[in-house]
């Protein structure tokens, strides 16, 4: 059995590396990607790529709908209605799941609507870090899975519709930010063998260093 959050807390064999609060996320977010780590970089070439993607889906829908079609601007607009409600759904059952896979059950969802911030959270469970990594990864592997087989599905059938998938796939790399921003915490610290927890009451997560 492990320790406890108390135990790290107020042992002497855990250093605190970070304390993130569940409502001010953002600014952390953007500490850790100017982090210069490997991952931060990957995930903003991705995310530039899939920026570029959008733009230019939502101009051809555009141009297409002035020239009289408006098939194209309807699938446009579809996504984007489904990636602002079922797929933010999505995304929280899918980091739900890939806990339960891990064996942690002790957990519940969080959303601070005002900030457009949706999160699941394990109370009092320590997580480490290979564990951490599965469910963060588990939506946006799982989501670009799915809308990368309707794209090509689409374009095999010449169906317009490849504007749909394509769309979720871009506008999703932009939910899965707090994902990676966590993540690069781990590739930040190389050196470190950091455990992490949540605690609900307090609406906040903890990290720490294992020091001994």
């Amino acid at each position: 059995m492990g320790p406890t959050p108390e135990q790290i807390q107020h042992g002497p064999g855990y250093k605190l590396v970070a304390r993130i609060s569940h409502d001010n996320i953002k600014a952390f977010l953007l500490e850790q990607f100017s982090g210069g780590s490997r991952l931060a970089k990957r995930y903003m070439i991705y995310q530039t790529i899939m920026g570029a993607v959008l733009a230019g889906l939502l101009v051809y829908s555009i141009v297409t709908f002035f020239k009289g079609s408006k098939m194209e601007l309807e699938w446009f607009s579809l996504a984007v209605l489904i990636s602002f409600t079922a797929l933010v759904v999505i995304h929280e059952l899918l980091h739900a799941a890939a806990f339960l896979i891990t064996g942690i059950r002790n957990i519940s969802f969080g959303a601070n609507f005002w900030r457009f911030i949706f999160y699941v959270q394990a109370d009092r469970e320590v997580i480490q870090k290979k564990q951490f990594r599965f469910v963060a990864l588990v939506p946006f592997v799982v989501v670009n899975l799915v809308t990368a087989a309707g794209a090509l599905w689409c374009i095999w059938q010449n169906s317009p519709a490849v504007i749909l998938w394509l769309s979720i796939m871009a506008i999703h790399s932009f939910f899965c930010a707090g994902d990676y921003g966590l993540l690069c915490l781990y590739q930040n610290h190389p050196e470190k063998e950091i455990v992490t927890f949540d605690m609900k009451h307090e609406r906040c997560s903890y990290f720490y260093e294992k020091i001994t």
